[in-house]
């Protein structure tokens, strides 16, 4: 069975400040994920090394809301990482 590819969050207008952002980090992390995929394999681990580190709470204490909620939604799709060769 294949794990489900990850889907952003979807974005309401009427929603906070911080949940716009953290859709729109969402998305940008699935376009990511999905790229990664189709990248070299020398480049795949480094890239989404990056991709973790730059969501990663402990990096972004002037958003760490809206980073820790990106970092979950990575961390949520492991499986799907995984699958395609990238678990970390």
């Amino acid at each position: 069975v294949t794990p489900e590819q990850p889907q952003p969050s979807v974005h309401d207008p009427s929603s906070s400040a911080e949940d716009q952002a953290v859709c729109l980090g969402e998305q940008e992390v699935t376009q990511e994920m999905t790229a990664l995929i189709q990248a070299p394999f020398s480049k795949q681990r480094k890239n989404l090394k990056k991709l973790r580190l730059r969501w990663h709470p402990d990096k972004n204490p002037e958003r760490l809301s809206v980073a820790t909620r990106v970092f979950h939604f990575i961390q949520a799709h492991d499986d799907w990482l995984s699958h395609h060769g990238l678990a970390l």
